[in-house]
């Protein structure tokens, strides 16, 4: 299971790249999966400059890309998102389409978007 929580919990002494690496672990996926990950999420949301800095360094949007990274690392069959496009640019909330599952791999959900988000593939 993936997840966004609406409070921000991570460890504000590590580095982002470490945190992405810490969630891919407790999911059971390797350090390479981990780094492969971690190096193609950052890239989706514009964040590979700063994998490098502290988390306590990184603004408020930062914070919230490394989190949503995490939420996706090692392929979650369920995604439990609250709030995903607080703090991000619209670049980043752009990449929520193409990282949301595609119809192959979505089962049946129920869900209550109180912030809706426009995916541009679903704009044909």
């Amino acid at each position: 299971i993936g997840t966004l929580q609406e409070e921000d919990a991570y460890f504000p002494e590590i580095s982002a790249a470490e945190f992405l690496w810490w969630v891919g672990r407790l999911r059971g996926i390797t350090d390479a999966q981990s780094e492969q990950q971690t190096k193609a999420l950052a890239e989706q949301f514009y964040l590979s400059h700063k994998l490098d800095h502290r988390m306590e360094s990184l603004s408020y949007g930062m914070v919230r890309k490394v989190l949503l990274a995490g939420a996706f690392m090692a392929d979650p069959q369920i995604l439990l998102l609250d709030e995903p496009s607080n703090g991000l640019d619209t670049d980043s909330v752009a990449s929520l389409g193409t990282l949301r599952p595609t119809p192959a791999k979505r089962r049946d959900s129920t869900h209550h978007l109180a912030q809706p988000i426009l995916y541009p593939r679903d704009l044909h």
